[in-house]
């Protein structure tokens, strides 16, 4: 899916950006242009070859990290670089986890981390529970309840906003969100 309107995420985003899923690096592109606050931003990409057009775009952006590989594998050291608080955009997707994507395993991840602080978003709410996508078998009540494993404080709700598709056209997107009510942003 993609990122809300600007206007809408910027009540999310910390000086961190923690990314799964870089793929062109849209995100990274459209969230540095529109937040001058953020400081460094980590992402992490499967395909080989697409990793290779981020790593290319973003060369000469000392503070954007890029991996190579699976969200569940790269995550752990993502992490434990990443300064705190961070904004973590939940995205990516892989044919290991056909029956309900990465996002569950990228929970736990981040639990075992032991990061309370972060506001995280998790994209494509739309494909929970759907039959045929990959998040068939993960629904927005296990995503609430790993998301509170995490940290019993957190606010999570469903936010839903447009973004605009590769063709110009505006798209609703809707996303669950976990964040503290009273965290500093660190803008």
């Amino acid at each position: 899916m993609g990122l809300p309107r600007d206007k809408d995420l910027g009540q999310f985003m910390h000086c961190t950006f923690i990314e799964t899923g870089t793929r062109r690096g849209n995100a990274i592109k459209r969230v540095s242009r529109a937040f001058s606050f953020i400081t460094s931003y980590y992402s992490v990409e499967l395909d080989k070859d697409t990793y290779k057009q981020a790593v290319e775009r973003f060369k000469d952006m000392d503070n954007v990290h890029l991996w190579n590989g699976r969200s569940t594998d790269c995550l752990v050291e993502m992490l434990r670089l990443a300064p705190e608080p961070a904004t973590i955009w939940l995205d990516a997707h892989d044919d290991e986890h056909k029956e309900d994507g990465p996002i569950p395993q990228e929970l736990k991840i981040i639990k075992e981390s032991g990061r309370t602080q972060d506001t995280i978003l998790l994209d494509d709410l739309n494909q929970f529970g759907v039959r045929s996508s990959w998040g068939r078998n993960c629904s927005v009540e296990k995503a609430t309840s790993l998301l509170k494993e995490i940290n019993p404080s957190y606010n999570v709700f469903r936010f839903v906003s447009t973004y605009e598709n590769n063709k110009k056209k505006k798209k609703k997107t809707t996303i669950l969100v976990a964040q503290l009510v009273s965290v500093d942003k660190g803008k």
